[in-house]
């Protein structure tokens, strides 16, 4: 993940993302922001309201350690599988986290 490799110097850091438009990449920074994964600043300018994230936090790492198990991340993508009709969009960070893994 992007944040991980951040600098933990206390300030926001711009994102960028091959094929992820800046409007995509900060909302996908707020969910994740909202889900406790990582700090994040909601900025406001002329242009509009973007996130930025700061650092991951403790969950954040977790949550990491967790998805870069294969044996962890197929038990839980079975289980959203099997629960996806009742999917109401609360994942949808979590998900972009993952988008490069099968």
């Amino acid at each position: 993940m992007k944040v991980e490799g951040l600098p933990f110097d206390g300030g926001f850091h711009d994102v960028e993302i091959d094929g992820r438009s800046a409007e995509h990449i900060s909302y996908q920074v707020m969910l994740l922001h909202e889900a406790g994964l990582i700090d994040a600043e909601k900025l406001t300018s002329a242009d509009g309201v973007c996130g930025k994230p700061k650092r991951l936090t403790y969950n954040g790492h977790e949550f990491l350690d967790a998805a870069r198990s294969d044996a962890v991340w197929r038990k839980a993508k079975e289980r959203s599988i099997k629960n996806l009709r009742n999917f109401d969009g609360r994942g949808a960070g979590l998900l972009f986290l993952r988008s490069s893994r099968p």
